[in-house]
């Protein structure tokens, strides 16, 4: 299978997930459940957008030297040219995740992310100090004891 043929699948996931979200539009019994798997559908069309991108990337830099030489370099002069990308926060349209050295999210285009575990503040709960208990309280309860 060619990058192009992968592409053209990552395209049509991108439209069921579409779909997907209208579906769970018209159906609130399983909207939720329908969205999840709308999430998933649209993650796995991004992970297989990397993947294409990293694996026809042309070989550049020292890399390409070593590989049209008969004597290949040391691995460590390859290692440090090589930069590692990770992947960043998530899209916060579309929930995807992409890698960080991108700008805008390869899905929805949205250039903002959001924290995967975004956490809610506590609730701050007010206290109510136990009342003091009165000499005349403590003198009948130490009369009756």
């Amino acid at each position: 299978m060619h990058a192009s043929a992968i592409t053209d699948e990552v395209q049509q996931l991108c439209g069921v997930s579409e779909r997907l979200d209208l579906l769970a539009a018209l159906y609130p019994l399983v909207a939720e459940a329908v969205i999840t798997i709308s999430r998933n559908v649209r993650n796995t069309a991004a992970l297989l957008e990397v993947l294409i991108a990293a694996k026809t990337a042309p070989i550049s830099g020292l890399a390409a030297e070593q590989h049209r030489t008969d004597n290949p370099q040391p691995a460590t002069a390859v290692a440090s040219e090589h930069k590692a990308i990770g992947y960043g926060m998530p899209c916060s349209n579309c929930h995807a995740y992409y890698t960080a050295d991108l700008k805008t999210c390869p899905i929805c285009k949205s250039s903002e992310r959001v924290s995967p575990t975004a956490v809610p503040p506590l609730p701050v709960v007010p206290t109510i100090p136990a009342p003091k208990p009165t000499v005349a309280k403590l003198l009948t309860e130490s009369a009756t004891a």
